[in-house]
């Protein structure tokens, strides 16, 4: 049974590092997008992919928005996903990172009882677009918006966080292969070779 959790595919980057749309980079017979949107749809009732031009990409049960505030870059792409999706939880993940593991989405969901945000921390580094969210954090983060703070890790004082350690539940290597992100062409010649 699916979670009552609204998945999130971040996919409106420049890609500008890679210098080519991220979201199409050919996975086995998939690509990044649309490998990360079956796997979501597998795990939530309701996903949604927030880009920069809806009309360029088409997939059935799926939902495109745009950014409220645009060129905010993830943090604004969350909001426009917090305040559209039709759950009070929404699970972020960047179409960059392909190998994520719903297995590790599972653990995180378990955690979020009591918190506005769970984040996972991997060997002391917090990953902000691997996370859950939940809608109470839209005032706080229309106000950061709003003075112009752009990085998500700003609005995680403000609001009831719980910063999950992985390295109890995976191995490193494990986890260093999962948070992969694939942000230049070298990322990908490492990404093709790892896979």
């Amino acid at each position: 049974m699916a979670y009552n959790v609204t998945g999130i595919l971040l996919a409106g980057g420049k890609s500008s590092r890679m210098g080519k749309d991220k979201a199409l980079i050919k996975y086995g017979e998939e690509t990044f997008l649309s490998n990360s949107v079956k796997k979501l749809n597998n795990l939530f009732d309701e996903v949604v992919v927030v880009v920069d031009n809806v009309e360029k990409y088409h997939f059935e049960n799926v939902r495109f928005i745009k950014d409220i505030y645009p060129g905010n870059g993830p943090m604004g792409g969350i909001h426009a996903a917090l305040k559209t999706a039709k759950n009070d939880w929404i699970f972020v993940i960047p179409c960059d990172m392909p190998l994520w593991e719903p297995f590790l989405v599972d653990e995180i969901l378990k955690h979020r009882f009591n918190y506005d945000i769970v984040v996972p921390i991997i060997e002391d580094y917090v990953e902000p677009l691997f996370a859950l969210y939940k809608k109470t954090c839209i005032p706080l983060m229309e106000e950061c918006l709003s003075r112009g703070l752009k990085k998500v890790l700003e609005l995680y004082p403000l609001v009831n966080t719980n910063y999950l350690n992985l390295d109890k539940i995976c191995e490193r290597e494990e986890l260093s292969k999962i948070f992969f992100n694939v942000n230049t062409p070298e990322d990908l010649h490492r990404f093709r070779v790892m896979d």
